[in-house]
């Protein structure tokens, strides 16, 4: 007899107790994990372009602050210009410069990247630079924190070399499906004489829609060296098109109003009744031989006339024209 034998059932039950707990814990895990499974990477595009829409419909005007650096560290150069951004839905983005600084030439560089985002805010070039199914392939990477929350991953994979795309990662919040943050290199450069910018954006929440925060693109070229600029949002101003309410649809069980209207007396319809016709019947005596030529045929049958009630008599008909003798004392 082996020593697992000689134990007694109490003691093998003590053994086995925490390998119970084990299993129903894993069930309760495996449980949640597959009530929990994440949308697949189509979904979440889907969903992205559906709130992309969802903002542009809501969101015809807005304006804000921004504050463009740029700076290169090879020759020490620095410029900074301060805008107001006046967006609106028919006219794209305006720009009214309010103070600008450093470098004349480095200045230059900000106004034509001015000019280029007024440019793509307005169709067909604002469609250009969407993460849409037509611009992307993507792939769920899994998920991280960020913006103080779990986010969707999305790998970002360029359907065409563009300089308005981004090979990189797209950060996705599980609620709105808005773009949280998004970092990688542009798919195509301006310049042959320019590497592919970098980019990193992150995204603030304003009044339920993700915006713009704050921008870094970084490039290099052989003759001026690493160049980095920056762009921060601020003073966000929202017009939004008031949105129609919706009255809830009842689950299962109908809602007060329903409740209410359905204890209330109700008249019950009910099928009129229908007059019918009464039978077709002929004369009960046979008429006699004897008659004024003058006096109308007796009737010999009745004819139901549809909708009304048939009448029998019985005698002779009246006559229809006055006696010589009534017409005498009349």
């Amino acid at each position: 007899m082996n020593g697992q034998s000689s134990l007694s059932p109490e003691v093998r039950w003590r053994r086995l107790r925490p390998l119970g707990y084990l299993i129903i814990i894993g069930g309760v895990f495996g449980t949640v994990t597959a009530d929990t499974v994440a949308p697949s990477s189509d979904e979440i595009l889907a969903r992205i372009e559906s709130e992309a829409n969802r903002r542009h419909v809501l969101l015809k005007e807005y304006s804000g602050s921004r504050q463009y650096t740029l700076q290169n560290s090879r020759f020490g150069k620095r410029a900074a210009v301060d805008v107001l951004m006046n967006y609106r839905q028919v006219g794209g983005e305006r720009y009214t410069v309010l103070t600008r600084s450093g470098s004349n030439s480095l200045n230059g560089v900000i106004d034509k990247v001015l000019a280029s985002e007024t440019a793509a805010s307005l169709p067909p070039e604002s469609a250009l630079h969407q993460i849409s199914s037509a611009n992307y392939r993507v792939r769920l990477l899994g998920t991280e924190v960020a913006a103080g929350r779990s986010c969707y991953v999305l790998e970002l994979t360029p359907k065409i070399k563009s300089r308005y795309l981004i090979a990189g990662k797209a950060w996705v919040d599980p609620d709105s499906y808005g773009v949280v943050r998004l970092e990688g290199q542009f798919a195509a450069s301006s310049s042959v004489l320019i590497g592919a910018p970098s980019i990193s954006e992150e995204f603030i929440e304003v009044q339920g829609f993700w915006l713009p925060g704050h921008v870094r693109s970084i490039t290099s070229s052989l003759l001026l060296g690493p160049t980095q600029m920056d762009i921060l949002f601020s003073n966000y101003q929202l017009s939004q098109v008031p949105q129609v309410p919706v009255a809830p649809v009842p689950n299962s069980a109908p809602t007060p109003a329903v409740a209410a209207m359905a204890r209330a007396p109700q008249k019950v319809t009910r099928i009129a009744p229908i007059v019918m016709p009464a039978p077709p019947a002929c004369a009960a005596n046979a008429p006699r031989s004897a008659r004024n030529n003058s006096e109308v045929p007796a009737t010999k049958g009745i004819r139901a006339a549809s909708g009304t009630m048939a009448v029998t008599t019985r005698g002779m008909a009246a006559p229809t024209a006055k006696l010589a003798a009534d017409a005498k004392a009349a």
